[in-house]
């Protein structure tokens, strides 16, 4: 029974730290320059995910990494750490520059670019009428809230 809503689990409580991460991230972002925090941040993620690798070693199964290691693979994977860091970087300006509160409620559309990329870039995305209606909606309370 709990396997079938894992997800939800795993998401609810990625949101969760999210919220955490975002509010400890203004606090930082008061004494400590956005690039600065960044680059910090990142190294210490880097370290943080090579001591989860040495506990999980064998289940990561890395000595098959050779067969994923496909061109498409390869540039797909530099995209995603190149968005990663210009996206972290600038959630992080957003922070200084306002609140977390704002900035999350803002970062927060982007499940609305998630569909419009999946379809526009990979074909596999599902807009239809009510994806457009939920992304009207979101930009709307991005509109009240860049006005308040």
């Amino acid at each position: 029974m709990l396997q079938k809503y894992l997800w939800l689990v795993y998401a609810l409580g990625a949101a969760i730290m999210w919220g955490l991460q975002y509010a400890t991230s203004e606090q930082l972002l008061k004494t400590v320059p956005t690039t600065l925090l960044t680059v910090a941040y990142t190294v210490a993620q880097a370290l943080t995910y090579l001591i989860i690798y040495s506990f999980f070693q064998k289940q990561l199964h890395l000595n098959e990494f050779a067969s994923y290691a496909t061109s498409k693979n390869l540039y797909l994977f530099a995209l995603v750490v190149f968005l990663g860091c210009c996206s972290t970087l600038l959630i992080f300006a957003a922070i200084a520059q306002g609140t977390a509160t704002k900035a999350s409620f803002i970062e927060i559309s982007y499940p609305f670019f998630v569909a419009i990329f999946s379809t526009w870039l990979y074909q596999e995305g599902n807009v239809d009428g009510k994806t457009l209606l939920g992304g009207l909606l979101i930009f709307l309370g991005i509109l009240t809230l860049a006005r308040s």
